[in-house]
């Protein structure tokens, strides 16, 4: 007894299990892509400040170069047209400044964190600028006035046609024009001291120096010569000389109370320790740390290690960071590619492959199902088992007896050895490194992109934006599409299709095509109740080739009822039926003085709901048409939205908006359900980005089946109602998007990608175009709908409905940027990802919060045990309750 107690307890406990959000998805996380990059600086051994040709200014650190800020410096006025080569960095302790060429100020950003922290103004175009010591810089302006930036505050020291910094004793000194300047930074500000610079510093040294390194000692270069000259009142003598093959830089470093001669030649740099030796000028008291290097100089940085950045001069093009220790000798070498993947065309997220053993698990049962003897489906179990069997022995054993394994069962099989055959049983599975584990809520999702810069196709974890493979593709021509079907990914240029494995990334094919490929369609089709059994999409890719289509697969048997759209040219949109592999053209609206701006069609959206209930108990009916068509169009200054049946084309709704300045690129539109929103942006008379809700109303007759559309034309649908609302934005929108999920019961949500990088989360029930504006309402209006409330034209911000939090993300102007969403298998959650080329952002998404989903803080252990102490009652008291029973029958 007290052992089936245990067990039954065990099992209930076990049944208590929900999936917490925190374990099942990192709720969001950003990479920043740094695209192509055109100079580099170092700031460490180990990171390095680099310009891209978009202007953004970003910092690498660690041999994965792992992006720790990025600066667009648009907002800072450095626009896209000022070439990369006008913009100049200079770095300081904690801080690095920039600035413009031809300019007349400069932004100064924190080192670490790329926080802005001042702006430098100057009533001249700046003409150099110099680091100083504690984060101050010295500038001097076209009207030749010095002066030095410190802690904030810019002080003039004079006018002066040149200058040079030299550093000694913790001082910074400027000679310029004969003067020589101390520089004192205190805690209340900079001291400039004047002194005698005869006093102080040789003349010889000052104005013959291409370097000065302190008072009395100078670096002068001739050709490939470098020398030290020494000068102690008027007697000048060269106390040091060295000749190189090549003399591209020198440097003078201060680290500590140690001085440096840095020495760059063509593919070394060579660094003297000359401390001692100013003082003794003894040669055996220089110490030299020498760097060889490849390729072509760029920088240099001295602290603790020598590093010294270049350029290789092989294919492909690297930024190669050289490092030594001053004390350890140790050295690194790493590398950084200027030009990075990322998102330049397509994009798509699909579920992530499922795992092999619970694909072999549904076949076998699909498989035992159709087997028509119990001793052949003995024999199919025990094989299954066998192989499962053989599976955990490979699994479980250490990598070098695996690969052994299987390279021995391998070569047995080749062989024609029938021992092979008895091997494979057992180590079919260990063949093939499973990358993909089960998942059960269907958080594990996949984004692929195309990168037409580095002709490569991209494949990453929607959960952390690690990489599952890079496919380089030997492609010139266009991307026309990406499809993926059945953990096969197609890729689609204008004459040619490959096809990918999405599970490795490698081709499985490549298909050639003389013709031009104008389109690729995903059609519906027929296969068989085993495979549906087994997880396969009943889909297949065709390619449009004018009128005609042709499918990647011969065998292709498609289903009835299908047409597509085509937009022919900015004026004209098309639809076609499909009749086996020709197009037959069933409708064209447009006319030659109206602007097609935007499409959109109802595709992929479900809804478990077809009316909303009112609070006096009647239905408002939704307009639920799968094959609703929406067409944004301008003409002149009118802007119109245009509703058509996508079966007939004929026109259903039009809402006009007229006597305004409409941006036609900030059109944006999205359906689903029942409404369609679309946002845009006004020029005139007021500057202010509107967004517009249709929410569209049927009857009860079409919803019980009367008048639906079909291909024939021979029905049409009629919009009985269409509610609008106009709402105001106050931010600039530049992509709409909306929630899915699984079944259609969550609430939706507009997603909206605004100008400052913000993923807003807008929901539905604030687009409500039924919000009662002319009268104060009432207990029952407010029931009327689901979070019904008193129509406010302005949207405000809010914090809380901000997707990306503290992520900043950065848009582009010309579309090419996604928001993609991907059910799960809970109702409540959808994962979203946001792509373009300067970044890479997922997290979930909840329109309806959490409902399925127990919070981290949920208390498992209390249910588990309330749980367990009510089946213990239960077992301890039904003796007594039939004892009780018993009695009560002999009594009666």
């Amino acid at each position: 007894m007290r052992s089936f107690l245990v067990a039954a307890v065990s099992l209930l406990v076990s049944c208590v299990f929900a999936v917490s959000l925190e374990d099942a998805f990192v709720k969001d996380w950003a990479l920043h892509n740094y695209v192509n990059l055109i100079r580099p600086w170092i700031v460490t051994s180990d990171s390095l400040l680099a310009l891209s040709e978009s202007n953004r200014l970003v910092r690498l650190t660690g041999e994965n170069q792992a992006i720790t800020f990025s600066i667009d410096l648009s907002e800072w006025g450095y626009t896209e047209e000022i070439s990369g080569h006008d913009i100049h960095v200079n770095l300081l302790d904690t801080s690095f400044v920039t600035y413009i060429e031809g300019s007349t100020e400069l932004h100064v950003f924190k080192k670490d964190t790329g926080v802005w922290v001042n702006r430098v103004k100057l009533t001249s175009v700046i003409k150099s600028v110099t680091s100083l010591s504690n984060d101050s810089f010295a500038i001097l302006d076209s009207h030749n006035v010095l002066s030095v930036w410190n802690n904030g505050d810019l002080g003039a020291l004079g006018t002066y046609a040149s200058f040079k910094v030299f550093t000694e004793n913790g001082y910074d000194y400027v000679f310029a024009d004969g003067q020589l300047l101390q520089l004192s930074y205190e805690a209340d500000g900079l001291e400039v001291n004047a002194l005698d610079a005869n006093a102080k510093i040789g003349q010889e040294i000052a104005l013959k120096s291409s370097l000065i390194i302190d008072g009395h000692h100078g670096v002068s270069t001739a050709g490939k010569d470098v020398s030290i000259k020494s000068q102690v009142g008027d007697k000048t003598e060269v106390i040091w000389t060295e000749s190189f093959d090549s003399v591209l830089q020198v440097k003078i470093f201060t680290i500590s109370s140690s001085k440096y001669l840095i020495v760059v030649t063509a593919n070394c740099v060579h660094a003297y320790d000359i401390s001692a030796y100013l003082r003794t000028h003894k040669r055996e008291t220089i110490f030299r740390h020498d760097l060889v290097f490849n390729g072509t100089f760029l920088d240099i940085l001295m602290d603790e290690s020598l590093t010294v950045l270049s350029i290789s001069d092989d294919k492909p093009i690297t930024f190669d960071i050289f490092t030594v220790d001053l004390y350890s000798k140790s050295k690194k070498t790493f590398s950084v590619p200027p030009h990075q993947v990322h998102v330049s065309g397509k994009a798509i997220i699909v579920d992530q492959p499922r795992s092999l053993s619970s694909i072999e698990k549904v076949h076998h049962l699909v498989e035992d199902s159709q087997t028509g003897t119990d001793v052949l489906r003995w024999l199919k179990r025990t094989k299954t088992h066998l192989a499962q069997l053989g599976r955990f022995v490979v699994e479980n054993a250490s990598g070098s007896p695996q690969s052994h394994l299987a390279r021995f069962t391998r070569n047995l099989k080749k062989s024609g050895n029938p021992l092979g055959s008895v091997l494979g049983v057992f180590v079919q599975a260990g063949e093939y490194e499973e990358k993909f584990e089960e998942d059960k809520y269907g958080f594990e999702k996949i984004y692929i992109y195309y990168d037409s810069d580095n002709r490569s196709i991209v494949a990453k974890k929607s959960k952390d934006g690690s990489t599952l493979w890079t496919q380089k593709l030997q492609q010139k021509d266009n991307l026309v599409d990406l499809h993926s079907i059945n953990d096969e990914v197609y890729v689609v240029f204008s004459h040619s299709v490959y096809t990918l494995s999405l599970r490795t990334g490698e081709i499985i094919s490549e298909k050639s095509f003389t013709t031009t490929i104008e389109k690729a369609i995903l059609v519906e089709t027929e296969i068989s109740n085993e495979k549906i059994e087994e997880g396969a999409d009943p889909l297949a890719l065709a390619l449009r080739f004018g009128n005609s289509l042709e499918f990647l697969y011969s065998e292709t048997t498609l289903a009835d009822s299908q047409f597509i759209l085509s937009q022919t040219d900015d004026f004209t949109l098309e639809a076609y039926k499909i009749a086996g592999s020709k197009l037959i053209q069933t409708w064209k609206f447009g006319t030659r003085g109206e602007k097609i701006l935007a499409v959109s069609d109802q595709e992929g959206s479900l809804t478990s709901a077809a009316g909303i209930a009112r609070s006096d108990r009647s239905v408002l009916y939704k307009y639920l048409n799968p094959n609703l068509v929406s067409v944004v169009t301008q003409e002149g200054q009118s802007l119109k939205v245009t509703l058509l049946d996508g079966i007939t084309g004929n026109v259903l709704h039009i809402e006009r908006h007229s006597d305004q300045i409409i941006d036609p690129k900030s059109i944006n539109v999205v359906q689903n359900d029942n409404w369609v929103v679309y946002s845009y942006f006004v020029k005139h008379p007021k500057v202010e980005q509107r967004i517009v809700v249709l929410d569209l109303f049927s009857t009860a007759e079409n919803i019980i089946g009367e008048s639906k559309s079909s291909l024939n034309g021979e029905f049409n649908v009629t919009i009985a109602q269409v509610s609008a609302k106009s709402f105001i934005y106050p931010e600039r929108i530049l992509q709409l998007a909306s929630t899915q999920t699984k079944f259609g019961l969550t609430v939706r949500s507009v997603i909206a990608f605004t100008e400052t990088g913000q993923l807003v989360e807008i929901p539905k029930f604030i687009l409500n175009s039924r919000r009662i504006d002319d009268h104060i309402m009432s207990s029952e209006e407010y029931e009327d709908d689901f979070k019904m409330m008193p129509y406010e034209p302005v949207i405000m911000n809010n914090n809380f409905q901000v997707l990306n939090h503290k992520i900043k993300l950065q848009g582009v102007e010309d579309k090419n940027q996604y928001i993609l969403i991907k059910p799960t298998e809970l109702e409540s959650t959808a994962v979203l990802c946001f792509l373009n080329k300067f970044n890479e952002f997922c997290t979930t998404v909840q329109p309806s919060l959490s409902y399925d989903l127990l919070n981290s803080s949920f208390d498992k252990l209390k249910l588990s045990l309330t749980i367990a102490v009510l089946f213990v009652v239960f077992v301890l008291t039904k003796p007594l309750v039939d004892s009780k029973k018993l009695n009560a029958k002999w009594l009666d």
